[in-house]
């Protein structure tokens, strides 16, 4: 695999791949987040990276530089990176991956992911996307998830309340195509996807919590997770502060509101209008003014 530099190659117990990319498939940045959380609190460390280079278009995303006093101080190229944490308390240990979304050669770039996969004997690969959708900030988070074979979808036994299984049929993201060489493989994938607040497009850490005690759950790991908790009564701070000072979006919020108590109280529509009621979605990110200005329909 000359396209994946291992930094070292420890043993490891029967570990879990978490997932997580930057890109189409990070609404509300529920797939960075979650990851970038896990690998900061789990001290997670180094394990291999996968070169950039031939899986990317770069004169479509641009990489970025710092240049300061006229010198070149920094050349920052996307990162797509394994790390693993583990720890005698654990049932299994834990391999990480934080990437962004490739362009280009997705066949290869997912051979590349699952192969180091087997290599480091992982029992099962979680991806974890995001998806902007018509539900309200304030009630619990809602998951979707995909499988790739009945074996992965075992895996999510005991959690029915927490999970649903997803009904799609549209364009895809690189989860997609992860499942489809994990299966080849026989290594079972569950894509699980936050349904994210379309007037919401920042970090949203609710789902992130969401997903990590989920992952717990599944993959036997523990972790204080106090530090995302608080950050959640900031949130709701944040975004009564922006539903306060924009009329348009209070009206949205107070007509959302409705809604659902319409319809948990059986006088309502059986189901809310939607953006993307499904795993992956339509159009993953809407642009605030588009959504202000979309058709009444």
């Amino acid at each position: 695999m000359p396209e994946l530099d291992f930094h070292e190659r420890p043993v490891l117990r029967s570990p879990d791949l978490l997932m997580g990319f930057s890109g189409w498939p990070n609404a509300g940045e529920v797939s960075s987040g979650t990851v970038s959380f896990l690998k900061r609190s789990l001290k997670a460390k180094h394990l291999a990276t996968i070169s950039p280079d031939g899986f990317y278009d770069f004169t479509k995303d641009r990489p970025t530089a710092r240049i300061s006093a006229g010198r070149l101080r920094e050349n920052r190229l996307p990162r797509n990176e394994f790390f693993y944490a583990r720890s005698e308390a654990w049932d299994r240990d834990l391999l990480l991956f934080s990437g962004v979304e490739p362009n280009l050669r997705w066949n290869e770039f997912c051979g590349l992911v699952v192969e180091t996969a087997l290599e480091m004997g992982v029992r099962a690969i979680f991806t974890l996307g995001g998806t902007y959708d018509y539900v309200p900030h304030w009630m619990e988070p809602q998951v979707m998830a995909v499988y790739s074979d009945e074996a992965a979808e075992q895996l999510t036994a005991g959690l029915e309340r927490h999970v649903r299984p997803a009904d799609y049929d549209g364009p895809v993201s690189i989860h997609t195509m992860l499942m489809v060489k994990g299966r080849e493989a026989g290594l079972p994938v569950v894509g699980l996807w936050g349904r994210a607040p379309v007037y919401l497009q920042t970090g949203n850490v609710k789902i992130n919590l969401y997903l990590v005690e989920m992952l717990k759950r599944m993959s036997g790991f523990d972790l204080d997770t106090s530090e995302l908790a608080g950050q959640i009564e900031e949130m709701d701070g944040h975004i009564k502060e922006l539903v306060a000072g924009n009329p348009r979006l209070k009206k949205y919020v107070d007509d959302l509101a409705r809604e659902y108590r319409g319809r948990e109280s059986g006088s309502g529509a059986d189901a809310v209008r939607t953006e993307t009621d499904n795993s992956e979605g339509r159009g993953k990110v809407i642009p605030f003014e588009q959504f202000f200005h979309r058709d009444d329909d």
